[in-house]
């Protein structure tokens, strides 16, 4: 009798398994807030860490979500580096605004001052940073803020990703 129950049991467990998608969803159906689908890249821009803004060939389309990716480290001062949110992490600890500049990787915001567009989050190791944004219909500007830019040297990239 135990046997036989056993034996259901595992039937039962391996149809309805066969029925749901890899991620464990009944077929067809997605979980509260998964992804229906992967993001892929619409363009990548190389930031260039002077006072120079880069503008995105394509224009966003407006009220469409796409996710913002930055990526990479540059070199701010001597012995200094910084990354889109942060510098100084390599020799003390990470540090956002320097004087009454928000330094950083902004968005849409060419006025450098004491705040800046977009906040990209907590410090990470691994100088990658998304951000979801939503579209106007115009291409995005970016730009490096910072007090001095004679002392930086390299770029940060810059991915839209938008959902297949």
């Amino acid at each position: 009798m135990i046997r036989t129950v056993r034996s259901l049991c595992l039937a039962c467990l391996v149809t309805c398994l066969a029925a749901c998608d890899p991620d464990g969803n009944p077929a067809g159906m997605d979980a509260p807030d998964a992804p229906t689908s992967e993001w892929i890249v619409v363009e990548e821009l190389s930031v260039p860490v002077s006072s120079a803004g880069v503008n995105s060939v394509r224009e966003l389309t407006a009220g469409v979500a796409y996710r913002l990716r930055a990526t990479g480290t540059y070199t701010a001062a001597l012995d200094t580096l910084g990354d889109a949110e942060y510098t100084g992490f390599n020799s003390g600890k990470p540090e956002d605004t320097l004087g009454n500049v928000d330094v950083g990787l902004a968005v849409n915001d060419t006025i450098v001052d004491g705040t800046r567009a977009i906040k990209w989050g907590p410090y990470t190791e691994t100088h990658v940073y998304e951000i979801d944004f939503v579209g106007t219909g115009v291409p995005i500007i970016a730009q490096l803020h910072d007090t001095t830019y004679a002392n930086n040297v390299g770029s940060l990239t810059l991915t839209i990703l938008k959902r297949r």
